[in-house]
């Protein structure tokens, strides 16, 4: 893709170095989110595991497969650095 002249203030021009994905109203410093919903996983995952017998096959397979995908997400989002 070639690179366009941008305006003044353009997208491109503030970004800073070191610049990553982060949600617009986040803060700088704050990394905690994901090991917090990470947290919040495992308990779900934790609460499948100990009601096994209350919960139907699909709930079990389905739930614990959801609940464990967004764990490994907050897991690699955690750790990232």
């Amino acid at each position: 893709m070639p690179q366009i002249d941008l305006e003044p203030g353009s997208y491109h021009e503030r970004k800073p170095p070191g610049w990553r994905w982060r949600l617009p109203w986040s803060h700088p410093e704050d990394t905690k989110l994901p090991l917090v919903m990470l947290c919040v996983m495992l308990a779900g995952l934790a609460y499948i595991f100990f009601n096994r017998d209350a919960l139907s096959s699909g709930i079990l397979f389905g739930g614990t497969a959801v609940a464990a995908a967004i764990a490994g997400g907050m897991l690699l989002l955690a750790f990232r650095d």
